[in-house]
């Protein structure tokens, strides 16, 4: 069992308790036990603009790296995610020394932690993931507007783009069904897949898709995708 109490160390070197009674009363159960007293700095704990752009930025921006991947996540899963990765902390057995890691809650990081917790996720999520996660208080519509496009005005309009497009041009792989994310990635990369097929696939599910792709292979005008690719080859 492990105690813990706050007070303060006056100008004299005083120590006073927040709550002597409390303290008193806890101490009970240490009796004729050698005990040890740390000390350390009172720090703030992490503050409720932090927490309000954890999850209202910093998880749906991974939510939909996630869902281009190809995996559906809730926030909690895609929190449950990152606390394992990047939030460790230490435990020191204090006979041995040896030293454990476990995963500490974020609700337990201080100010400082949780900044540092925030900028490591943002590092992986750009060299990982391939998505960017600005700073707190940038613009975060503008960015995804340049970043996501809606090519078609409904379902029927998407399939029968892709009939006339896709599944006519000898560009298009249509082997890759069943494959997973990376893997379709991997083909894109050798040039035995394309881009923009793979982007339209994925707009079926999600109702958007990557700009760059589309705008570079298929081509965009007036914020409409257009009608024929202007790679299309008949296989």
């Amino acid at each position: 069992m492990k105690l813990k109490f706050n007070g303060k160390v006056d100008d004299d070197g005083k120590f006073t308790l927040n709550n002597p009674k409390k303290f008193k009363e806890s101490i009970k159960y240490y009796r004729n036990k050698n005990v040890t007293i740390t000390f350390e700095k009172t720090v703030k704990k992490r503050s409720l603009n932090q927490n309000s752009y954890y999850w209202g930025a910093v998880i749906p921006i991974i939510q939909e790296g996630y869902l281009s991947a190809g995996y559906r996540y809730t926030k909690d899963e895609v929190h449950d995610e990152l606390k394992a990765a990047f939030s460790k902390g230490e435990k020191i057995n204090e006979e041995t020394g040896e030293i454990k890691t476990f995963i500490k809650s974020t609700s337990e990081h201080t100010t400082l932690e949780f900044m540092t917790y925030i900028q490591t996720i943002q590092q992986w999520a750009s060299e990982d993931l391939g998505v960017v996660i600005p700073d707190p208080g940038e613009q975060l519509e503008a960015e995804f507007e340049d970043y996501m496009f809606t090519p078609f005005s409904n379902g029927s309009e998407a399939v029968s783009w892709f009939d006339t497009n896709c599944e006519n041009c000898k560009h298009a792989n249509h082997k890759t069904m069943g494959l997973s994310y990376q893997e379709t990635r991997n083909l894109i990369l050798k040039g035995k897949e394309c881009a923009a097929k793979f982007q339209i696939e994925l707009g079926f599910v999600r109702g958007e898709v990557e700009k760059e792709p589309i705008a570079t292979i298929i081509g965009i005008t007036d914020e409409r995708i257009n009608a024929k690719c202007r790679k299309f080859e008949k296989k």
